[in-house]
């Protein structure tokens, strides 16, 4: 019986460890039919620039969880994490810190336009 119970005790751990390392996708902007973004749970963002023909993928800080994503235009983007923002003027191909936020959780952003 206690044998039984060790290996279902294992199964479920090892249940539980495959569930907190699945990587899902957690937001998704098209800024035209071509140029679209997909951000995953890992820190990685997914990036076409053919609708969705061909993706290329861009770490944006290893093993963050990835919130929201605001592009402007194909060129200037905004992605949060928990507490922190990350931009790029260059399509994603790089992202820097842009501001880091210890008090303040980022629930999701809108910008009204490319200037606000």
């Amino acid at each position: 019986m206690k044998t039984k119970i060790f290996l279902l005790l294992q199964l479920l751990s090892l249940i539980i460890i495959a569930q907190s390392n699945y990587i899902r996708n957690t937001d998704i902007q098209f800024v035209n039919n071509n140029f679209g973004c997909v951000l995953r749970n890992d820190g990685i963002i997914s990036i076409t620039k053919n609708g969705g023909i061909n993706w290329s993928h861009s770490l944006v800080e290893k093993d963050v969880y990835l919130r929201n994503i605001y592009f402007v235009d194909e060129l200037k983007g905004l992605v949060t994490t928990k507490n922190r923002m990350f931009r790029t003027n260059d399509a994603g191909a790089t992202w820097v810190i842009d501001s880091t936020i210890t008090d303040f959780q980022f629930e999701s952003i809108l910008f009204i336009n490319d200037s606000t």
